[in-house]
């Protein structure tokens, strides 16, 4: 509604991470994001379960809407790319909610139809997502069986000390620092403020961060 009446007025407006319609974007390549974090897990299990997945879950968000839930499309593509051999009916969707709890339960539920010692991937929406989900797995006892993604706007405090862990199933995190935002975004509002034309999308950069002493190559 806001977007509206500020297009009627002639007002531009720069929508940051959650597009809007009429809307200048600012954030993240959802889809991109994804993709890397699905290529990063693909590649753990290619060279330490020697390809072998028996199970991929999903943890999205389905709260924050459909440009968030790219980032999990993303992530299956960017499996896929690796491991082409992989079946849809290993696939698990749920919904972690966007937080540490919904990532938590929904990992937990999850994990009553995977065996002990099946192969599992997790990709996770967002770092909250994660936390949960890697909570759930150290409880079960089946680190060994498990590689997780972040794929939020992290990693976290809590998520960055997890990655120096021995042992955890926190194999990386795609992180795009909304810290540096500001440096991106202010040459776009002065060139609007300006009247010189701007792209409809600009995408904040996004780099791929594994677990201490990882030996995989990067996507």
């Amino acid at each position: 509604v806001l977007a509206n009446m500020f297009r009627k007025a002639g007002i531009p407006t720069m929508a940051i991470d959650i597009p809007i319609p009429n809307a200048i974007y600012f954030g993240a390549d959802n889809y991109a994001v994804g993709s890397v974090g699905g290529e990063a897990l693909a590649q753990y299990a290619r060279d330490h379960w020697r390809g072998r997945v028996d199970r991929i879950l999903l943890l999205e968000s389905l709260e924050a809407g459909p440009a968030t839930h790219l980032r999990l499309i993303g992530s299956l593509d960017g499996i896929r790319s690796v491991l082409p051999n992989v079946h849809e009916k290993c696939v698990l969707h749920k919904n972690g909610k966007g937080s540490e709890v919904g990532g938590y339960r929904a990992t937990r539920n999850a994990l009553r139809s995977v065996g002990r010692r099946e192969q599992l991937l997790i990709a996770a929406a967002n770092d909250n997502c994660a936390r949960g989900a890697i909570r759930a797995i150290r409880e079960a006892g089946r680190e060994p069986f498990t590689a997780i993604m972040a794929q939020g706007w992290g990693p976290d405090e809590d998520l960055e000390a997890e990655l120096h862990k021995p042992g955890t199933p926190l194999i990386g995190a795609v992180a795009y620092f909304p810290e540096n935002y500001g440096s991106k975004m202010l040459p776009l509002v002065l060139k609007c403020l300006n009247g010189q034309p701007v792209p409809p999308a600009s995408y904040a950069e996004h780099t791929l961060i594994v677990r201490d002493g990882l030996p995989f190559s990067l996507p």
